[in-house]
C-alpha cells in the first residue's frame, strides 16, 4: 500500500516539478526545454504500473501536450525558432523512450503471464493443475468460512484407466483424458474449477453450491461421460468415471481432501461408475 502511495507521490512531483523549474528559469530569461525530460519519470511510472498500449499512447500523448501548453502559454512562439525546433525534438525523443520502455514492458508482462500461466495449468488438458488447486484453497476457504458459503469438492478417476492404456496404447490414454476434460468443461458451470490432480485422477471444486445442488452436477457429469462417444482408431472405447464428493466443514484443508478421495475409494470399491457423497456431508448418499 505505502509503495502505491510513493509511486503517485512521485508522478505528482515528477509533473509539478518541470513546471516549477520552468516557470522559474523564464523569470530569469533562462529557457531549458529538455527539464521536460522529467516527466518521463511519472509515464514510465505509470507505463510500469498499467502495461498496455492505450496506457503507452495516452500517456505519451498527455504530457505532449502538456508540455505544449505549458511551452506556448510562456514563450509565444509566433514563428519557426531555434527553441520551437527544439522544444518539437524534445517531445520526438521522449516519445521514443516511451514508446521503447512501453514495448519491453508490455513483452515482460505477457512472458511473465505465460509462465505463470503454465505453472498452474496442465499442459495435456489444458485444465488446471495441482499447484493452482492448492492455491485456489488457500482463498476458497477462508472466504467460505467468512462469508458462510457452501464449498463442494468432487473427486474422480477415470475407471480402469490403465487397462485402456495396455489395450488401446497410451496415446490412446491421452486421448482419453483430453476427450474427459472437453465432456466435463461442457457439464460444469462457468464457475466451477475443473482441475487435474495427476493421472487419471480429476477434481471439481464448487463455489456457493449446496450439497443436493452439487450431488445433480457431479451425478450430470457421470452420466455425460458414460454417455460421450470416445472413438480411437475407428473403435468405440467405452469410458466411465468414479467419483467421491465432499462438503467442506470447517476441517483442515488435508483433511477436506482425504474425506473427498475416501468417498471416491468407496464409490470404486462399489464397483466404479458411480458417485459417492462422504459420509461426513450432510444427507450422505450414493449414486449408483
Amino acid at each position: 500500500m505505502k509503495y502505491r502511495y510513493l509511486n503517485w507521490i512521485i508522478i505528482l512531483v515528477g509533473t509539478a516539478l518541470p513546471i516549477i523549474i520552468d516557470t522559474i528559469a523564464d523569470n530569469h530569461g533562462d529557457h531549458y526545454p529538455f527539464i521536460w525530460s522529467i516527466a518521463l519519470i511519472p509515464s514510465i511510472i505509470i507505463i510500469f504500473r498499467y502495461p498496455s498500449w492505450n496506457v503507452v499512447i495516452g500517456t505519451a500523448i498527455f504530457y505532449s501536450l502538456f508540455e505544449l501548453t505549458i511551452e506556448l502559454n510562456q514563450e509565444g512562439f509566433t514563428q519557426f525558432s531555434l527553441d520551437l525546433l527544439t522544444l518539437v525534438l524534445g517531445i520526438i525523443v521522449n516519445w521514443s523512450i516511451l514508446l521503447t520502455v512501453g514495448y519491453l514492458r508490455i513483452k515482460t508482462e505477457k512472458l511473465v503471464r505465460k509462465v505463470e500461466e503454465m505453472t498452474i495449468t496442465d499442459p495435456l488438458t489444458g485444465v488446471y493443475n495441482r499447484r493452482y488447486f492448492d492455491l485456489y484453497l488457500e482463498h476458497a476457504i477462508p472466504l467460505s468460512k467468512r462469508m458462510s458459503n457452501s464449498l463442494i469438492l468432487v473427486m474422480f478417476d477415470i475407471d480402469h484407466f490403465k487397462k485402456v492404456n495396455d489395450t488401446y496404447g497410451h496415446v490412446c490414454g491421452d486421448y482419453a483424458l483430453k476427450h474427459i476434460t472437453n465432456v466435463i468443461k461442457r457439464n460444469v458451470r462457468d464457475t466451477d474449477v475443473v482441475i487435474r490432480m495427476g493421472g487419471e485422477e480429476f477434481a471439481i471444486l464448487l463455489l456457493e453450491t449446496s450439497l443436493e445442488e452439487g450431488s445433480e452436477i457431479a451425478e450430470h457429469v457421470r452420466k455425460a461421460v458414460e454417455d460421450s462417444n470416445f472413438i480411437y482408431n475407428d473403435q468405440q472405447v467405452p469410458i466411465t468415471i468414479s467419483l467421491g464428493l465432499n462438503e467442506y466443514k470447517s476441517e483442515k484443508v488435508d483433511q477436506f481432501i482425504e474425506k473427498t478421495d475416501q468417498a471416491l475409494y468407496k464409490a470404486k470399491a462399489n464397483g466404479r461408475n458411480q458417485l459417492v457423497v462422504s459420509s461426513d456431508s450432510s444427507n450422505s448418499f450414493c449414486f449408483c
